[in-house]
This record gives structure tokens, sequence and C-alpha cells, in this order.
């Protein structure tokens, strides 16, 4: 009996060591993304939000300006591929939009909602990938990936 829960023990401590360990930031890092969708399922044509949220993983307040285009912080690479793995293309649609400041504490969460169906196709039934990422060469933060279904 108390070899099994000596083995459970172990076990879960690896498991929880090994969560903190794949999930602590790059070095240089200095935020880090995370992606939900708003709906799971979305009817083709329908509108297709994510709620983005970035984290400071820094002792001092982030401070950026970002444009947001037709709803959409373009502070941010979006990845979107279909369920053959093709990479879904961005359309070409005139911008409109305004710019923004961003301001995050230390430790703290930013969270705000993207609609990213005007920058890409989503009419198509099946499902997509979807990935946010910053824009900034050193400590790159990337986002977990999410899965929009679209159905007819």
């Amino acid at each position: 009996m108390q070899i099994k829960i000596r083995q459970m023990f172990i076990i879960v401590t690896a498991v929880i060591i090994g969560t903190a360990v794949l999930s602590a930031p790059a070095p240089g890092q200095k935020t880090s993304l995370s992606i939900k969708l708003l709906k799971e399922t979305i009817q083709s044509g329908d509108a297709v939000y994510l709620r983005i949220t970035e984290k400071n993983l820094t002792n001092v307040q982030l401070s950026r300006d970002y444009f947001a285009v037709n709803g959409v912080d373009t502070t941010y690479d979006y990845y979107v591929q279909d369920q053959a793995g093709n990479e879904v293309p961005e359309k070409r649609i005139p911008p409109v939009g305004s710019f923004w400041t961003l301001r995050i504490p230390p430790g703290r969460e930013e969270s705000r909602p993207q609609f990213i169906g005007w920058m890409f196709d989503f009419t198509k039934p099946g499902n997509y990938d979807i990935t946010a990422s910053e824009k900034e060469e050193i400590g790159v933060a990337r986002s977990n990936t999410v899965t929009p279904t679209v159905t007819k």
C-alpha cells in the first residue's frame, strides 16, 4: 500500500514539474499569449472571434502602441490552417482602424476580443487550427492552438 502511494506521489510530482518546465517562458520572453474561441462551432459565413490574453512576465509595466484594424490587434501574426493542413491566406480588405496604447502591469494579464473573421475565409465547412504570435524578433511569444468547427 505504501509503495503505491509513494509511486503515485512520484508520478504526480513528475507531472507538476514537467508542466512547469514545458510552460516556462523562453529566455528573453516578455509576455505569454493564450487564445480562446468565443464560439467553438461557427456556421459558414458567421463572425469568428478569439479572446487573446497577454500576460506580462517581467517585473516592469509593459506599454506599447498598436493599430487595431477592423477589430484585430495587428501586433500579432495569426496563422490559420484548414483540416488538410493547408494555410488559409489572409483576405485583402481595406483596413479601417485606430491606434491604441496597451499597458500591462508586472505579473498581470490583459484580455480582449479579436475579430479574425474579416482576415481569413471561414466559409468552407471543416476544422481550422488557429495560432497567434507576437511580431517581435527576440523572445517571441506564441499562443496555444484553437480549433473551431465551421458548419454549413
